[in-house]
């Protein structure tokens, strides 16, 4: 039975105010292997709910467009990686590379974790 866009809303909305932090991925997605790498490489990356689109069970087409759709609808845009945390959203892989170019990456992740 295919699934409907308010049950993917639903279940979009349920991961981010289940968990403190979250990112919307996909594996063959560059700016989401850039992301996942900096987590990684500060330490931090085990502390998301990494969501990750093409693994996800319930990965239908209709599931996968319904999901672009609510991201569109709640971002402002549909491309991933995107970044939660405490249910709000908060940016994709230009505010990693803003804090990298920046030299506060650092600082700025661990603003995730007070």
């Amino acid at each position: 039975m295919p699934i409907t866009y308010e049950q993917a809303k639903a279940e979009v909305e349920q991961i981010i105010s289940s968990n403190k932090l979250v990112l919307f991925t996909a594996s063959w997605c560059p700016d989401c292997v850039y992301v996942k790498e900096v987590l990684t490489k500060h330490d931090v990356l085990d502390k998301f709910f990494v969501w990750e689109l093409a693994n996800y069970e319930k990965g239908s087409d209709d599931f996968k467009t319904y999901c672009k759709v609510w991201f569109e609808q709640a971002c402002g845009q549909q491309n991933i990686p995107l970044l939660f945390t405490d249910g709000v959203y908060f940016g994709t892989e230009h505010q990693i590379r803003s804090w990298e170019k920046n030299d506060k990456i650092e600082k700025n992740i661990n603003k995730f974790f007070h």
